[in-house]
């Protein structure tokens, strides 16, 4: 499988650099190797704990001529995002739960499996 041509561009292997355009086009991070998507992550700071439900965008394959055809298969038929909880007791923490579309029957994954400390 060949891989996107942005990522053999020097700019594109450092993505954080100053002279590197920054990323507006949420569909632009599926252009991205996982190296530079990893590099973006630990770079970047944690923010607020959001509330509410957010749409997603699944990454497989990061930096492949497919990624965006793979994202775009499991949107559509399972994976739409995430809700986000903040837990009241302690607004340091909170949850993830999984949007997932079942059977065409949209359905939030039933266990707190997937909860995670903020910080």
């Amino acid at each position: 499988m060949e891989t996107n041509p942005a990522a053999s561009d020097p700019m594109a292997t450092s993505p954080l650099s100053s002279r590197s355009t920054p990323i507006t086009n949420p569909e632009d991070f599926l252009k991205l190797s996982g190296e530079q998507l990893d590099a973006i992550f630990r770079a970047s700071p944690a923010g607020e704990i959001p509330v509410g439900e957010g749409d997603g965008t699944c990454i497989i394959a990061p930096g492949t001529e497919v990624s965006d055809t793979i994202a775009r298969f499991v949107h559509i038929f399972t994976w739409k995002g995430k809700v986000f909880e903040r837990d009241e007791a302690n607004p340091g923490r909170g949850w993830l739960k999984n949007r997932l579309l079942l059977l065409g029957t949209k359905k939030r994954s039933q266990r707190p499996a997937s909860s995670f400390t903020f910080r």
